[in-house]
């Protein structure tokens, strides 16, 4: 199985994105504990880790939603503790199979072009080619050469481009649902875990258990499981 952790910087300005990489050091840590394969992409103060392995998704499911940090950030001149958040959401990063096309949902004619230039044939041949997807409406000509086959694939082709923009779209805006329902508002009203940094102390307030901050730093998130 494969999945992608996104780490993004939530509130706490710098500190925050400073965050981002110590968590993306702990999840690597239990990568590698676990033998699973992992690959780091880093955006600014985003963060995308494609993990795969057995059971890979039973390891990080728990870690989706919003850290609360309370510590003083290395940068602090004057010791002073500051509270700043991280939000983590677990995504699905199977492979997706080719987009087909289900043909009985589409209509198909050949109707004679309307075109006039380019000699006789083309109003002698029904040389265009028109498809019609029935769910959602969409209407494709294809009458760009004389050849109708030529044309049936031309058709085809533009019609499945249309539908898989429209499957794109439909993806894209489930997946922005899912994440957004991990991480809540990424804030303090919806905190996943906090993590007391001084006290060598996390708490995941989801499954009600704690373990040491040293722990974590090692990889070990499974004690909050």
């Amino acid at each position: 199985m494969k999945i992608i952790i996104e780490i993004r910087a939530s509130e706490g300005g710098n500190d925050s994105k400073l965050l981002v990489k110590d968590l993306t050091n702990i999840y690597t840590k239990t990568c590698r504990n676990n033998n699973f394969t992992y690959k780091v992409e880093e955006k600014d103060s985003l963060v995308n880790i494609t993990i795969e392995g057995k059971n890979v998704f039973k390891h990080f499911k728990n870690e989706s939603g919003s850290h609360c940090f309370v510590r003083v950030p290395p940068t602090e001149k004057y010791n002073r503790v500051q509270t700043s958040f991280v939000t983590v959401a677990i995504m699905n990063s199977e492979n997706e199979s080719e987009f087909v096309i289900d043909k009985n949902l589409v209509t198909k004619s050949y109707i004679r072009s309307s075109k006039k230039a380019g000699g006789q044939n083309l109003n002698k041949v029904a040389s265009c080619v028109q498809l019609i997807h029935i769910p959602t409406g969409i209407m494709i000509k294809s009458q760009d050469t004389r050849d109708q086959y030529k044309n049936e694939v031309l058709a085809w082709e533009r019609l499945r481009q249309k539908l898989e923009n429209i499957e794109n779209k439909k993806k894209y805006q489930k997946t922005k649902n899912f994440r957004n329902e991990q991480i809540g508002e990424g804030g303090r009203g919806s905190k996943r875990r906090t993590y007391r940094i001084r006290e060598d102390s996390v708490i995941d307030h989801v499954t009600g258990k704690s373990c040491r901050w040293k722990d974590i730093l090692r990889g070990k998130i499974e004690l909050l499981s």
